[in-house]
C-alpha cells in the first residue's frame, strides 16, 4: 500500500482577545490563525457532507479520518478537510491540508461541531476504501469497537 506523501496539515495558533468586556463576562474573541495559502482550494469533504473521493490523496485522508474513528473510539469525525497547494515542511510542493473541524458526541468542539448528527452522517456516507481494508479498520456499524 502506498499512500499520499505530498501533503501536510497546516500549522495554527489561536490567539485570544482580551477587553474589559469578555474580563467582566469571561466571554472571549478567539481567532483561528493560519499562514497565507493559495486562494485555489479542493475541498475533500464538507461539513456533513463525506464523499467517496478519488485518487490516492483523498484515499489517505478519507482512511486517516476512519483511523481517528476507531482510535478515538467513535468520540472524533474529521471533517470539513479543504486543501491548496503550497510548499510543505520538506520545501517541495505539495497539498497543503487546513481548516479541519471535528463532530464529538457532546457537540462542543467548535462552532460548527454537529455532535452526534455530524458523526451518524459520516457512519452513513463513510465507504470503506482499500487503504481503510489495508489497515483492517472496522467497518459497518462496529466502527467504533476494535477489530
Amino acid at each position: 500500500m502506498v499512500v499520499a506523501q505530498n501533503f501536510d496539515i497546516t500549522e495554527c495558533r489561536l490567539a485570544q482577545e482580551w477587553r474589559r468586556f469578555e474580563a467582566a463576562t469571561n466571554c472571549h474573541i478567539v481567532w483561528l490563525l493560519e499562514p497565507k495559502r493559495n486562494s485555489s482550494v479542493t475541498h475533500y469533504t464538507g461539513i456533513m457532507g463525506h464523499p467517496v473521493g478519488q485518487g490516492q490523496l483523498a484515499h489517505t485522508l478519507f482512511a486517516f479520518v476512519h483511523y481517528a474513528f476507531q482510535w478515538s473510539e467513535g468520540a472524533i469525525v474529521l471533517a470539513d478537510i479543504q486543501g491548496s497547494s503550497g510548499r510543505l515542511s520538506t520545501y517541495t510542493m505539495g497539498i497543503l491540508i487546513f481548516d479541519m473541524m471535528t463532530h464529538t458526541p457532546d457537540g462542543d468542539s467548535g462552532v460548527s461541531d454537529h455532535g452526534g448528527k455530524g458523526i451518524e452522517k459520516w457512519s452513513d456516507q463513510h465507504d470503506c476504501n482499500v487503504f481503510c481494508k489495508t489497515l483492517d479498520l472496522a467497518i459497518g456499524e462496529d466502527d467504533d469497537e476494535q477489530d
